[in-house]
């Protein structure tokens, strides 16, 4: 008979959720295959069989908070059986939630005396729930729960935790979640537009910097246009046979820089600063948050081959970058936009007559 524990996946681990059962009592199982998910302050962990044979027991639900090296459960001999019980401190965690139906059924019989009462007090008890943080507090989340609210994009700050030692659990995240949704639906008409629960950067620009204290609400786009980099490479090799000593332009990211400077000279509208990011290598595609002070932002992905049709029906081999224009659609109309694109592409294609022309 084998006793599968809790491991320990971190020096100061003393215990681990268990999130979720792959196995039941009875089950067949050989070595390697997944028993248990446990789940630590940290991350979530498979944990595999180290033994053949039959799943005898198990010992602890889904949801418990074990201590480590307990017994989880036990691997045998199919008609086995194991007359051993879980240590009683870690099964008790979850205790604290179980008074809640009797605290229903007391205020369900005081009703019964006063019903106006205890109506108000239940109405207000959920706003009396929230917790209270002191500023920069941590909050206790599970990896779960946490990576859930991020692929809802959802403010976790303020959700009623009902996991052990108040720590909030993936369901108190979609009940949260699920009642922020129907809130914002039965908003009136002239409520708001922005979501409580709406991602950055959708917000108004006020809140992100002083300067844009001016700009109203606003939502924020992103156009991506990509051009042929041919230009800039052949530039580059020019450059290269010359003295670096003077110059102003040194690189491909030079030109871009000096090409995107050149560009917004033209529209006021992009006057208010040059947030241009370039990715770092390998990545394509970088899409940067809006600057809020200056109402957009340029993300410049790294080059890539591509194969492009040749004049005389054949394939050639060409370098292309992507970028990726955020804006303010307080600032920029989409006409706009599209001419800046234009402007901005046919520069970078014939970069040393455009270079010739401001020079």
């Amino acid at each position: 008979m084998f006793e599968v524990r809790m491991p320990q996946k971190g020096l100061t681990e003393t215990s681990a959720y268990l999130s979720k059962w792959y196995v039941a009592p009875g089950d067949k199982v050989k070595t390697g295959d997944y028993l248990f998910a446990m789940e630590t302050s940290k991350s979530v962990f498979d944990v595999e069989s180290e033994a053949d044979g039959t799943v005898i027991a198990v010992l602890y639900p889904e949801g418990d908070e074990v201590d480590v090296e307990a017994v989880v459960c036990v691997i045998g001999k199919e008609g086995e059986t194991y007359d051993g019980a879980p240590a009683p401190a870690a099964k008790e965690e979850p205790a604290p939630a179980a008074p809640a139906p009797v605290k229903q059924e007391a205020a369900a019989e005081k009703s019964a005396e006063a019903p106006a009462a205890p109506p108000a007090v239940k109405e207000s008890a959920p706003a009396e729930a929230a917790p209270v943080r002191a500023e920069g507090e941590r909050i206790a989340i599970s990896p779960r729960a946490k990576a859930k609210a991020e692929e809802l994009g959802f403010d976790y700050s303020s959700v009623v935790p009902t996991g052990p030692e108040g720590r909030i659990i993936e369901e108190d995240i979609l009940r949260a979640y699920e009642e922020a949704k129907k809130a914002e639906a039965e908003k009136p008409a002239e409520a708001a537009p922005v979501s409580a629960f709406a991602p950055m950067p959708v917000a108004a620009t006020a809140a992100l910097a002083p300067e844009a204290a001016a700009f109203p609400a606003y939502s924020v786009e992103t156009k991506i246009f990509t051009f042929d980099a041919g230009s800039l490479y052949d530039y580059e090799k020019v450059l290269l046979s010359f003295p670096q000593e003077g110059r102003a332009i040194n690189s491909r990211n030079d030109m871009i820089l000096y090409a995107v400077s050149k560009t917004a000279a033209q529209h006021p509208e992009m006057m208010r600063g040059l947030p241009v990011f370039f990715a770092g290598s390998g990545a394509p595609y970088y899409v940067p948050a809006l600057d809020p002070a200056a109402g957009w932002s340029l993300g410049v992905g790294a080059p890539k081959r591509e194969l492009a049709d040749a004049p005389d029906g054949s394939s050639k081999e060409i370098r292309t970058v992507s970028l990726a224009f955020v804006y303010s659609t307080a600032l920029f109309e989409r006409d706009a936009v599209d001419s800046i694109a234009e402007e901005l592409i046919n520069a970078l294609e014939h970069f040393p007559a455009f270079l010739a022309m401001r020079a």
